[in-house]
């Protein structure tokens, strides 16, 4: 019997709408061979000792991206039978507490792992019943479109904390900018500004939007970029960056997001002030059973003068999907 007393600590710390957010710490308490078990099984035991339930109430939690519910019994403790090898899992038990991220946790063949779960308090006061949740919004692209060339300054305000942005950004970004769509930085060209940012996230709580098959997503991507005014250069450049990511997936819902609803992600500060800024966000997760959604109306951009075009998006992750209104998900 081997026993740890090693705290293997997840603490993800930083600072965001002027307050403090810490992921969780989790402790591997002991490892042991099970006879009892077969051969290529193992089992991970999760014991919860500091927070306070009553036996029938249920916890959520994914293991490798999948999701399903575990209901408590009087031994305070997540019993889940796998396979050896890697594996990750999430934890998330109700909006007072927050979300437990384990990262990758091998475990031997035969094997018994028992892990103590440290939840800690969450910054929602007891008012408030949304949990707090972490999601990446990946590629947000800007392009933009003066009708001559202009000096032109852009500055971000990320709602969360940026992970990277390019070109270099100093308190903002400073460049030419021409009809064509080229920013000239100095003596280096661009098509467009980019930024990734780490941020709190909701569940999606709508219906709008679409299940598409991967057999389609290419032509809805045409068809529903067309409709938003997006120019063929611009569809090429969103459609090879998540076609393939969605296409991996049998089927998948998508929402989308546009223009004041996207400051959830950022909001831009743009000098001069141009004509028309147009920011379409997709979110969006894999579906194994298709549920009935509201299709959503898709606004074009008017290209009348300076114009700005945005577009960026989130996969929501499975203990997002699963506290999300479009259930059930895989």
């Amino acid at each position: 019997m081997r026993t740890v007393f090693l705290s293997i600590i997840l603490l993800i710390s930083f600072s965001s709408f002027g307050k403090k957010y810490m992921l969780i710490s989790y402790i591997l308490e002991s490892e042991t061979i099970d006879p009892e078990l077969h051969d290529e099984e193992a089992v991970f035991e999760f014991n919860l000792d500091n927070i306070s339930y009553k036996s029938g109430e249920t916890i959520q939690y994914s293991i490798d991206d999948k999701v399903d519910t575990y209901t408590f019994d009087e031994n305070r403790r997540i019993i889940i039978k796998t396979t050896p090898g890697n594996h990750k899992f999430q934890f998330y038990y109700n909006s007072y507490h927050n979300e437990i991220y384990t990262g990758i946790i091998p475990i031997g063949n035969k094997t018994r792992a028992i892990y103590r779960l440290l939840f800690t308090k969450s910054i929602t006061s007891p008012s408030i019943e949304k949990p707090i949740l972490y999601t990446h919004p990946e590629k947000p692209v800007i392009y933009l479109y003066p009708e001559k060339d202009t000096e032109v300054e852009v500055q971000i305000d990320i709602e969360g904390k940026c992970t990277f942005m390019y070109p270099t950004y100093n308190d903002g970004w400073k460049f030419t900018a021409s009809p064509s769509g080229e920013l000239t930085f100095g003596t280096n060209t661009y098509n467009y500004l980019f930024w990734e940012s780490e941020q709190i996230s909701e569940p999606l709580r709508s219906l709008d939007g679409f299940i598409v098959n991967k057999t389609s997503i290419i032509s809805f991507f045409e068809e529903k970029l067309s409709s938003a005014g997006l120019t063929s250069k611009e569809q090429a450049d969103f459609i090879t960056y998540w076609g393939p990511r969605l296409m991996a997936h049998e089927n998948c819902f998508i929402h989308f997001n546009f223009n004041e609803t996207c400051n959830k992600y950022a909001s831009l500060n743009i000098t001069p002030k141009p004509n028309n800024l147009y920011r379409i966000y997709i979110e969006w997760y894999p579906v194994d059973q298709i549920f009935n959604t509201r299709e959503q109306k898709i606004p074009t951009i008017n290209r009348d003068g300076f114009t700005v075009l945005e577009w960026g998006g989130i996969e929501l992750p499975p203990i997002v999907r699963a506290l999300s209104t479009n259930t059930p998900v895989r």
